[in-house]
């Protein structure tokens, strides 16, 4: 019912149901894992999350080539290797905490409640979580315009954002980083190293962004073709949908690193309220202005992907503000 309110073509529908019922899988698996890496990089260790999602990341890369270029398999194939990927990094991480001999050491018998510590997490963490909602939400309504598209071009924005899925996940890695960095740094009354951080951390997540940017663009072609059964007669149209979308993100994905990077650098400090409402007016409402209003006057593909970083920027230069002017009252 979801799919269908919006607006997925009936030709696909029943693929698209498929891909969403084992996708969402998953979910228990990506929940294990976030919480259970943010616990590691509390603790000032960042490297053992890194390794672990790197190769439940290639294991994902791997099934995709079994199933759907050895096997044949369509969108099942994608989404099964998705989630296996996603259950082995909880796994891993999971027995990782069980096995440690440090005080964050889990132990399911002795689980239990921490209410004053309950609530200064959903302080900071409902916050976090109603702005990645409004993203979900964002993007679904842009999902809907692109539902409106040709059944080659919804098949090549799928491909180009699973491949995009892997440098948001690089970019990601820089939010971490920076919220337990200056999360630490501020606790530990060390602002130098709260102002160092921020300033290591938007120079790396651009320099890397834009690396992985500039490798995308050019190879996007070869890489969406692991992801497309070659044997359809739409394989070389989808491939080429990929690339129209990926030539307009890839590039301009370090401005979202960037973004995140900000975002992260401010729930440190504490404020985790003024992030949420930035991206709510930002991303999300320019987002569903655009594919309300704009896109439907051009009706293409490039149209609607444009979007994706003029909000980034948007949301990018607000939160500039806010971050200098909270290091300003952090240092006087």
């Amino acid at each position: 019912p979801l799919l269908t309110a919006l607006g997925t073509k009936a030709e696909i529908l029943d693929s698209a149901s498929l891909y969403m019922q084992i996708i969402m899988c998953g979910a228990p698996a990506s929940v294990m894992y976030n919480f259970a890496a943010c616990v590691f990089r509390a603790k000032g260790d960042s490297r053992t999350p890194f390794v672990i999602l790197s190769l439940s990341g290639l294991v994902n890369v791997a099934f995709n080539l079994v199933f759907v270029i050895g096997l044949g398999m369509g969108v099942e194939g994608v989404a099964i290797a998705t989630i296996i990927s996603q259950y082995i990094s909880a796994a891993v991480v999971l027995i990782l905490l069980m096995r440690t001999k440090e005080s964050y050491r889990l132990d399911f018998r002795k689980l239990g409640i921490d209410m004053t510590m309950l609530k200064r997490i959903l302080i900071v963490g409902i916050p976090s979580g109603v702005q990645s909602s409004f993203f979900a939400v964002s993007n679904m309504l842009i999902q809907s315009s692109i539902n409106t598209l040709s059944i080659p071009e919804i098949g090549g924005n799928t491909v180009a954002s699973t491949i995009e899925n892997y440098s948001y996940t690089l970019m990601n890695s820089y939010y971490q980083a920076t919220l337990t960095f200056v999360g630490q740094n501020y606790g530990a009354g060390k602002l130098d190293r709260v102002k160092k951080t921020l300033i290591y951390g938007l120079i790396q997540v651009s320099v890397v962004g834009i690396v992985i940017g500039i490798i995308g663009t050019i190879f996007i072609e070869p890489l969406a073709s692991l992801f497309v059964d070659m044997t359809l007669p739409t394989a070389d149209l989808i491939i080429k949908a990929a690339a129209v979308r990926s030539y307009i993100l890839l590039p301009t994905y370090f401005i979202c690193g960037c973004m995140e990077v900000f975002t992260a650098y401010q729930r440190g400090l504490g404020s985790s309220l003024r992030p949420m409402i930035v991206t709510l007016f930002s991303v999300c409402v320019l987002r569903v202005s655009w594919a309300t209003f704009v896109f439907p006057h051009f009706g293409t593909a490039e149209s609607l992907f444009v979007v994706f970083p003029l909000s980034w920027l948007l949301c990018t230069l607000i939160h500039l503000i806010f971050s200098v002017r909270m290091t300003r009252k952090m240092t006087t």
